[in-house]
């Protein structure tokens, strides 16, 4: 709670300040403290931070691959003749639920990987990136209720006696006038009321991964999609299946 951004008065989604289209954070209220004090704090408590569940492991599958045989996590494995491989290692940690996991599956990294990312761009590549904003609306409801109370005014106080006279009482019957032509034509056009909306960047998932500065940031972006691979051993009809997590714990899987 200290960490966040939303003791400086901002509105938050998603744990970050909603920007208006002039690119400043939209403001709720006055903050509790000001950006250097926030500053302060995150120096301060940055140290006792949790850390991340999500790695830095060089290797793009290494949270993500499953064993075919046993549904464990695949570990990388390495050697100093070999290159890099995906294996399950949960039989030999002698697991209860890897007891019958033999053979079980290995590949090499390289080879895995390259076949999930070229599935993930074929599966998802072309889908647009949407971003959340905070649209502030038309403002048409807004209008037509200064309007009716503008006119509720003009009614008590004319009722009140203050437009008896001749010259007054023209003002009223114009302005009154007025009032109602706007109104009449304000509740003709379609009314946008404020919330968070979302629109297109103008970048593809295909764009965002080729920018992706390394495997973590493209380890990130599989995970934002819940993508999901198994593993199964050499001598399966199936080497891999790959497809995204529905629920907790069920993957709708597609072949890969």
């Amino acid at each position: 709670m200290l960490l966040s951004e939303a003791a400086l008065g901002y509105l938050m989604h998603n744990g970050k300040p909603v920007i208006d289209r002039q690119g400043e954070p939209v403001r709720l209220c006055e903050g509790l403290w000001d950006r250097r004090t926030h500053d302060a704090l995150k120096k301060a408590l940055f140290s006792r931070q949790m850390p991340s569940r999500r790695s830095n492991r060089p290797c793009l599958l290494t949270e993500i691959a499953l064993c075919g045989n046993c549904r464990n996590r695949l570990f990388t494995y390495t050697s100093a003749r070999l290159p890099p491989r995906y294996s399950c290692t949960a039989r030999n940690k002698g697991w209860k639920n890897a007891q019958h996991c033999r053979p079980a599956p290995l590949i090499r990294t390289t080879l895995l990987d390259e076949a999930v990312e070229a599935w993930f761009l074929e599966t998802f590549g072309d889908g647009m990136i949407l971003e959340t904003v905070y649209d502030p609306g038309n403002g048409v409801a807004e209008r037509i209720a200064e309007l009716r109370a503008s006119r509720e005014r003009l009614r008590l106080d004319r009722q009140a006696g203050l437009y008896d006279s001749p010259d007054d009482a023209e003002w009223f019957r114009k302005q009154y006038a007025v009032l109602g032509q706007e109104l009449a034509a304000l509740e003709l056009e379609p009314q946008r009321p404020p919330g968070m909306v979302q629109r297109p960047t103008g970048q593809t998932v295909a764009d965002r991964w080729r920018a992706a500065p390394d495997v973590q940031a493209r380890k990130e972006i599989l995970l934002d999609f819940r993508v999901r691979v198994t593993l199964f051993p050499v001598k399966a009809p199936v080497r891999w299946v790959a497809g995204v997590l529905h629920g907790p714990d069920r993957p709708a899987l597609l072949a890969g």
